[in-house]
C-alpha cells in the first residue's frame, strides 16, 4: 500500500483494527505529520530493509557473475575488445530497490513475521475515548 497509513494523522476504528495486543514491540515510531507520506515510507524502508536489500543485491550479482562466467548468460564487448558481463548491472539495481521497498510484503507472503511496531494512530484508539484512555494508561 506504499505507505497509505502515513497519508494523514487521523485514526479511526479501521486503523485501530490493524493493531494487536502484545507484551513486546520491536520499534516505537514517533511520527511527524508535517513530513509527506512518501518521505516517511522511504525512511522506514531504509531503516527496516536496507541490509536485506544490500545482501539480496550482492547475491543476485554473484549469481549473475557465476552464470556469466560459465557461459550461461551472454556477454558484450566494449570498445577495447574486453568481454563485459552486463547482467550484474541489469539485475543489481532492480533487485535492490524491489527488496528495499517491497521486501517485507514479499516475505509476508511466506509467513515471515514483520517487526512489531508501535504507532499511536494505530495502537491508541482515536475515536472511542474510553478505549483511548485505557490504551494510554497501559
Amino acid at each position: 500500500n506504499c505507505g497509505a497509513l502515513w497519508g494523514n494523522s487521523t485514526g479511526n476504528a479501521s486503523t485501530y483494527e490493524l493493531s494487536a495486543a502484545t507484551d513486546f514491540f520491536d520499534t516505537f515510531i514517533s511520527h511527524n505529520w508535517t513530513v509527506g507520506r512518501f518521505k516517511k515510507w522511504c525512511t522506514l524502508a531504509f531503516h527496516f530493509n536496507f541490509r536485506a536489500a544490500s545482501m539480496t543485491m550482492v547475491l543476485a550479482c554473484m549469481m549473475a557473475s557465476a552464470l556469466t562466467a560459465f557461459g550461461v548468460l551472454p556477454t558484450a564487448r566494449n570498445n577495447s575488445g574486453y568481454l563485459l558481463g552486463i547482467f550484474c548491472r541489469a539485475v543489481g539495481g532492480p533487485v535492490f530497490f524491489i527488496t528495499l521497498f517491497f521486501g517485507r510484503n514479499i516475505v509476508h507472503l511466506f509467513g515471515v513475521r514483520a517487526p512489531g511496531v508501535f504507532l499511536d494512530k494505530v495502537c491508541i484508539h482515536q475515536e472511542n475515548k474510553d478505549i483511548q484512555r485505557e490504551g494510554i494508561l497501559k
